[in-house]
């Protein structure tokens, strides 16, 4: 994960977002251990982002990438997002690995439908916050479909991640 993540840092050092980082846009030697060289493929999707929430002309599709590996902007609607979603994508592939690893048969994120996959986005992570849904620019409401309201941000923070250390722990 180490040279993925170099990888996406030269990426965004040019101004550059992947926007469809997935375990198979990701070449390793398998002739060496351990590995060396690791290799981002398949730029098809990439972009260099220019977005400004202020200027219209700076949206992007958000409709991009593989549905598993989508980051929750993106399930937002948000046309105006950044580099960050190459590392949300980086972060289910590492997830995977390790499930994969540990021996565990876990199909994380692997659904059927996008509003599916809001729902398990914030099953496992937990719903967003007042900022991050700001933050989000939410152009739908998929993310916010399963907010209960009533919960502060600090509540909502201190529930984080319970179903990701639930699922490594058995």
């Amino acid at each position: 994960m180490h040279g993925v993540f170099l990888g996406l840092k030269d990426l965004h050092s040019l101004g550059i977002t992947h926007r469809d980082i997935k375990l198979s846009n990701i070449l390793i030697d398998n002739n060496q251990y351990p590995v060396t060289k690791v290799k981002i493929c398949d730029l098809g999707s990439s972009k260099k982002l220019r977005s400004d929430p202020n200027d219209e002309s700076t949206a992007s599709i958000c409709y991009i990438g593989t549905r598993s590996f989508k980051a929750p902007e993106l399930l937002a609607g948000n046309k105006f997002y950044d580099e960050k979603i190459d590392i949300w994508s980086a972060g289910i592939v590492f997830v995977k690995l390790i499930c994969k690893y540990i021996n565990k048969k876990v199909y994380l994120f692997d659904v059927r439908n996008t509003e599916a996959l809001s729902k398990v986005v914030m099953d496992f992570v937990g719903e967003p916050t007042s900022q991050e849904l700001k933050e989000m620019n939410s152009a739908n409401n998929l993310m916010t479909k399963g907010v209960k309201s009533g919960f502060t941000d600090a509540q909502i923070e201190a529930k984080r991640f319970k179903k990701f250390d639930q699922l490594l722990k058995n």
